[in-house]
């Protein structure tokens, strides 16, 4: 059966009014119940509920039927809302397309032919090879009107267009079987082998890294190297092939501002690349161009990008000494309601983190309290590693408000459901980290001992600095503080301090 409950829970306010006006007009009989069931659906009333009110003598049929026409409505209605808000340049040039192959029905061809090169310019400008595609097979068809360039001209450049679609195409279906295969890595825990994995990809679909790039093919080769980069943490190739294939779009002087969707995105991932590998600088300089990008076009892209900004705007803060400005910049988002459920995880758990670095455990543990969902929806919406990282944070975090009991009972239920995992991804050092976090608390007279500390020394298998990831330093951070008797802030930053 379609859920008609998720569609309606996903309305605003303003689009519930307005659907139920656009029904009302539709409605040709008064004994329509479409308005009514829709107005049940948005009170969350159960289907016993609904069907008492509805239809008390319990006529299943005529539910079922009333729920098809309306969910029949509610395509229409999305449908012409999506029509009716989306402004895109090749959107637009698509309308002109339709125009022009009207004006060539209806005879009115000088008009056609004009429309039609106006509109071939503009799709070139932005590298819309799809469209640019359909405007040259609407220019042959009707070439024998046109004497004013020659036929094989328009082949020849029909044939090159061609090309870079179909080169187009081949990364879309090599994104498209990376980005399912990284999704069972990320939310379902998979183990596999990623950069083979890629390779093989690659050259199954003739994909080279050297061929042409624009902003959109760029965006795609960026999600998937960054993707890959997350999950095997080796961050330290990723920002110099970003920045080079980057730094080659812009040399080829494309249309920046015809593709600035994607503009966003590649400047975020060249920012999250360089925080990564723990230049702080770089990457708030780069998070100050996505912002400028982000005002471009009136805004149009700002809210769709507001959030990942300012938590990769806040982390680097905070990981630069700025910890108070880290928070100012997060606080309006943690409880604020967004449609972004992902990335408002990432603020809370960023913001859980800043808390605990400055000690402010009740703050800290106000937020992890707002967290109502299960390990298993959150690993759907945000990853297996972003629970991970919640529960370890979660583990530290009541080892400080003393709880001990809970401690004890957390630490059970995460060896017993991600030990397996983690073994299995070659990260059995946090199983390691753990086994020291209990000692910390249960035996805590031996921490500053030199026994201890030269067992946590000799246990780690650590990269150098360079390569070594960011959040594992601060984790660890926790545990050399309590080693040294230091402050858990001042501990992470030296740790992450490549100067």
């Amino acid at each position: 059966m379609i859920d008609l409950n998720t569609i309606v829970d996903g309305f605003s306010k303003e689009d519930k009014q307005t659907f139920v006006r656009y029904l009302q007009q539709r409605n040709k009989r008064r004994d329509t119940k479409n308005i009514e069931l829709f107005k049940l659906l948005a009170r969350q009333e159960s289907k016993d509920v609904i069907l008492e009110k509805l239809y008390p003598n319990q006529s299943r049929a005529s539910y079922h039927a009333l729920r098809k026409r309306l969910y029949s409505s509610l395509l229409d209605f999305v449908a012409n809302k999506a029509l009716a808000e989306e402004n895109s340049e090749e959107w637009q040039l698509r309308k002109e397309l339709i125009a022009s192959q009207y004006f060539f029905k209806q005879k009115q061809y000088r008009t056609a032919l004009r429309s039609l090169a106006k509109t071939e310019r503009k799709a070139a400008a932005i590298q819309a090879f799809g469209l640019l595609h359909e405007i040259y097979q609407t220019k042959i068809q009707y070439a024998f009107l046109d004497d004013s360039e020659p036929l094989e001209q328009l082949v020849t450049r029909f044939n090159r267009n061609r090309i870079k679609l179909g080169q187009e195409e081949q990364l879309n279906l090599v994104y498209a079987s990376l980005r399912k295969l990284f999704s069972q890595v990320i939310y379902k825990g998979k183990v596999v082998h990623l950069q083979q994995e890629m390779a093989t990809r690659f050259e199954e679909y003739n994909i080279s890294l050297d061929d042409a790039l624009t902003y959109k093919s760029l965006y795609q080769l960026a999600q998937l190297a960054n993707t890959a980069a997350f999950v095997t943490k080796d961050y330290y190739a990723l920002d110099r092939f970003l920045l080079e294939k980057y730094q080659q779009i812009k040399r080829e002087d494309i249309q920046a501002d015809a593709q600035v969707y994607y503009h966003i995105q590649i400047l975020y991932f060249v920012a999250n690349s360089f925080f990564r590998n723990k230049r702080f600088d770089q990457a708030l300089i780069y998070l100050d161009s996505m912002n400028e990008v982000m005002q471009q076009q009136r805004r149009r892209y700002f809210k769709a990008f507001e959030l990942k900004y300012r938590c990769l705007f806040a982390l680097s803060l905070n990981y630069s000494g700025k910890p108070k400005k880290a928070m100012e910049t997060l606080l309006p988002f943690i409880f604020k309601k967004v449609d972004d459920i992902e990335t408002q995880l990432d603020i809370k758990l960023a913001a859980m983190v800043i808390y605990f670095q400055q000690r402010a455990f009740k703050e800290a543990l106000q937020i992890l309290s707002k967290i109502y969902h299960t390990d298993t929806w959150l690993e759907e919406k945000a990853g297996v590693e972003w629970v991970i990282q919640k529960n370890l944070v979660e583990i530290l975090l009541h080892i400080e408000l003393e709880n001990i009991d809970y401690v004890d009972a957390r630490l059970v239920s995460f060896q017993r459901k991600y030990a397996k995992y983690l073994k299995q991804i070659g990260q059995e050092r946090v199983l390691i980290f753990l086994g020291f976090v209990k000692k910390v608390y249960h035996q805590p007279e031996i921490v500053r001992s030199n026994e201890f500390i030269k067992e946590v020394e000799e246990a780690f298998d650590w990269k150098t600095r360079e390569y070594e990831d960011i959040f594992v330093m601060s984790f660890y951070a926790w545990l050399k503080a309590k080693m040294l008797g230091a402050d858990i802030y001042t501990t992470t930053l030296e740790l992450v301090d490549l100067k």
